[in-house]
């Protein structure tokens, strides 16, 4: 109920802004943008729901600048969650199968410069056995994506190259057992976050 009347006094508030307004075009368009992003961060991508053990709940965030006003990284496993603001890149969640509260998490600005690239080589040539690794954007991390990158994430599985795709939002989720690789969730979309649920 109280929503609904914050959502009314809001409205009237707004409807007198036009009016009153020297600008109500303007004004307009303002409007209709924070309404699209409102609803695109609100937007769940449910096309991909896999069953995990003890029936625990991951989410996880990608959201390339276009994506919102606001940016941030949120991972979160049942209770535990972490909000990382306000840093660029491409970021990797490493879950053990065994314990999921041990989840390890590493940043790579993939914008910044060739170490970056080289660290995040580093790291997929190092992944543990027997996990979960999450991969999602936060701002842009195209524009040091290489063939070496290119080629450790086809391995993995991955059918989406980040090449060309300046500030996209994009989720890759991938388990590892032994020395295989089982993809099981991959989207990137432009303008829009990605907010994923596995359950």
């Amino acid at each position: 109920m109280k929503n609904y009347i914050f959502f009314i006094i809001g409205l009237i508030l707004f409807i007198l802004h036009i009016l009153y307004s020297p600008y109500p075009i303007e004004s307009l368009r303002v409007f209709q943008k924070e309404i699209h992003l409102y609803f695109a961060s609100r937007k769940i991508i449910k096309d991909s729901v896999i069953s995990q053990r003890r029936g625990i709940k991951f989410y996880i965030l990608s959201c390339g600048l276009r994506g919102l006003k606001n940016h941030y990284f949120l991972f979160q496993i049942g209770d535990y969650i972490r909000i990382i603001k306000k840093k660029r890149g491409l970021w990797a969640v490493i879950v053990p199968s065994r314990n999921y509260i041990d989840f390890e998490i590493q940043n790579f600005d993939t914008f910044k410069s060739e170490e970056e690239v080289n660290k995040l080589l580093n790291f997929l040539n190092n992944l543990p056995d027997s996990c979960l690794i999450f991969f999602a954007v936060e701002d842009e991390a195209s524009r040091k994506w290489n063939e070496n990158i290119e080629r450790k994430f086809k391995q993995m599985g991955a059918k989406i190259s980040l090449k060309g795709k300046y500030r996209w939002s994009y989720i890759f989720v991938v388990k590892k057992l032994g020395n295989n690789f089982i993809p099981l969730y991959e989207k990137a979309l432009k303008n829009n976050p990605l907010l994923l649920l596995l359950k």
